[in-house]
């Protein structure tokens, strides 16, 4: 959950530093989920208030639709990105990543962010990273 929390205020300073004017509510909502998916959730007389796994759940949904729209971008051409063609040649020639390497990363991007989204193997994903 920490990470999460962490993940959350990095995009948000991201969105501040990337463009001023716009950031103010990307900031607002990064710092609160950041803040209640590190452990601080409201209480009022000893008990929490509202669902503890909201912040969390919003989290991962922000970021799944992130990963989606930027891998949808690369893939299909949609939200102002490139389309496939393009950025398979842009990884090859700027990056030199070898081709099968920039398939793979667009489409993990895109199918990625649809299962983070969806929740689908989120749990035993967090069970491999516990000590």
């Amino acid at each position: 959950a920490a990470y999460l929390g962490l993940v959350a205020l990095g995009l948000a300073a991201l969105g501040v530093w990337r463009d001023r004017r716009g950031a103010r509510p990307w900031l607002i909502a990064g710092l609160g989920l950041g803040l209640l998916s590190l452990g601080y959730w409201p209480t009022v007389a000893g008990h929490a208030l509202g669902l503890p796994g909201l912040p969390l759940l919003l989290v991962r949904l922000a970021l799944g639709g992130i990963m989606f729209a930027v891998g949808a971008g690369k893939v299909f051409g949609w939200f102002g990105g490139m389309g496939l063609e393009a950025t398979i040649a842009s990884f090859v020639t700027q990056s030199g990543i070898p081709a099968w390497l920039a398939y793979v990363s667009t489409f993990t991007e895109l199918v990625g962010g649809v299962l983070l989204a969806v929740g689908l193997l989120t749990r035993p994903a967090t069970e491999c990273t516990n000590e």
